[in-house]
């Protein structure tokens, strides 16, 4: 599902009041799985009426330009899997549109929560892919959109099936912002590995710190490296 943004009749912050009444709760303030809790003991009526709500206030303009509407949205999406896969999809394929950078950034934040809600839906083995085809493709650093989905692969997501994804996206992302995001997941993802995999990060570091195009992608590898062999010497 693509997302577009529209300006609605109904105030953005009326939309969001419903999806507090239906839930009784603030979404803002609440867990993603007590979210889905609450979704679950729902009627199929009340969950219909949610996933209207939360599209609307998506497709608003100003697009959920409060902190508090933004992240409340995107738990309650991610809670109303599989019904919102299409929507969550549609907000993660779209690399143009630096509009939607804060709420791709609130996404990428709380996908590593699709396995509590959503058990084995399709979308829980379709994230490493999306994502990797995210960082390839986009084009902006707004937000640090891109950042938090090289966060999410790094240290958020089994790296057995995000690890070669990341050093993919280093040495062949079309774009800066991807590039750059890639590098920071590498460097999440070596606190947490085995030796031989470090090594092989650290092997990927020095090769794009050497012939990436990108003058600032070189110096971002660079100074990577250069961390984390000071943080290997302090005792």
């Amino acid at each position: 599902m693509r997302l577009t943004l529209v300006t609605r009749s109904m105030p953005l912050i009326d939309q969001y009041r419903e999806v507090m009444q239906v839930l009784r709760m603030d979404p803002y303030y609440a867990d993603v799985i007590e979210i889905g809790l609450r979704i679950t003991r729902n009627s199929g009526r009340h969950r219909r009426s949610l996933l209207r709500n939360v599209k609307a206030i998506l497709q608003s303009a100003p697009h959920c330009e409060t902190e508090r509407v933004r992240v409340g949205t995107v738990k309650t999406l991610i809670s109303l899997l599989p019904d919102s896969d299409p929507i969550i999809r549609g907000i993660v394929r779209e690399t143009r549109n630096a509009r939607l950078a804060e709420l791709q950034f609130t996404v990428f934040c709380f996908l590593d929560r699709v396995p509590d809600v959503a058990g084995e839906a399709p979308l829980r083995k379709d994230i490493p892919e999306l994502v990797q085809k995210y960082l390839m493709n986009v084009r902006f650093e707004a937000a640090s959109a891109a950042w938090m989905a090289g966060d999410l692969l790094g240290d958020h997501w089994n790296l057995a099936s995000s690890l070669t994804r990341l050093i993919r996206v280093a040495r062949e992302g079309k774009y800066v912002a991807g590039r750059k995001g890639a590098l920071h997941g590498l460097e999440m993802a070596l606190y947490r590995c085995r030796r031989g995999t470090a090594d092989r990060i650290r092997r990927v570091l020095k090769e794009v710190a050497e012939r990436d195009p990108s003058a600032s992608v070189r110096a971002m590898a660079v100074m990577t490296l250069r961390f984390l062999g000071w943080r290997q010497r302090v005792p």
